[in-house]
């Protein structure tokens, strides 16, 4: 599972950083339901960014024993200064013994698997590659081009589901309010699991906006994206 524990402007804060009533009912819920989790979120990396501001997010996201600090939009390449911030996220995120994943996708610096793993590999063995299967279709990328991949490189996964193809103006609120239970869309998710290294995390982000303002609760949201990936999964022979 992954948590959102530093805000940013389009999600909003979920009141985990410090010993919050939120966070101290979230650590608990975790251990008395079994529920891992496996990754910790998010960084936006610019030449403006000050690390030192996420320090209490990392302290917090430590209480949950987590094995990756996701980071999004990474501008180090086009952005003078911005690899210096790299290396002191790089940094800070092994002080607290999670493996920095870089995310790629159509909006970023980093919009194909290919110049994903060149800023990666040239940054160092400590970053890792999230490979969200609707980023990388928008990306035009295909589960072959992961082969090509260094396994040590993929560090987890995602699944959801989607349209083939969709206007590039909608893209963004596509990927963070209304994606498609996986199974229900046309995006090559069996071939997806299938180039992923034995082993990798997958992880399900499935935002359905369409259904919430339905009124259909988190439950039910959760119980058809669960069953739908389960088919995925099954279809993969995993």
């Amino acid at each position: 599972m992954s948590l959102l524990f530093q805000p940013v402007e389009f999600i909003g804060d979920y009141g985990l950083i410090g010993d919050t009533p939120a966070r101290r009912e979230a650590l608990a819920r975790c251990r008395a339901e079994g529920v891992i989790v496996d990754q910790v979120e998010a960084v936006f990396l610019t030449p403006q960014t000050v690390l030192e501001d996420y320090r209490p997010a990392f302290e917090s996201a430590a209480l949950f024993e987590p094995k990756f600090r996701g980071l999004r939009d990474p501008r180090w390449r086009r952005r003078q200064g911005a690899q210096d911030n790299l290396g002191r996220y790089i940094a800070l995120a092994k002080e607290f013994g999670l493996r920095p994943l870089v995310e790629f996708m159509p909006v970023s610096a980093t919009p194909s698997i290919a110049s994903a793993v060149k800023a990666v590999t040239k940054a160092g063995s400590d970053l890792a590659l999230e490979f969200d299967v609707l980023n990388m279709s928008r990306c035009g990328d295909t589960p072959a081009a992961m082969r090509t991949v260094d396994p040590h490189l993929i560090g987890r996964a995602q699944l959801c589901d989607g349209p083939l193809t969709v206007d590039p103006d909608k893209r963004r609120h596509e990927a963070l309010w209304q994606r498609r239970i996986p199974g229900e869309g046309a995006l090559p998710l069996v071939d997806f699991v299938r180039a992923l290294p034995e082993g990798t995390t997958i992880g399900l982000e499935v935002p359905l906006e369409d259904l919430m303002q339905q009124g259909v609760s988190v439950v039910d949201r959760v119980g058809r994206v669960l069953a739908g990936a389960r088919k995925v999964l099954s279809a993969a022979g995993v």
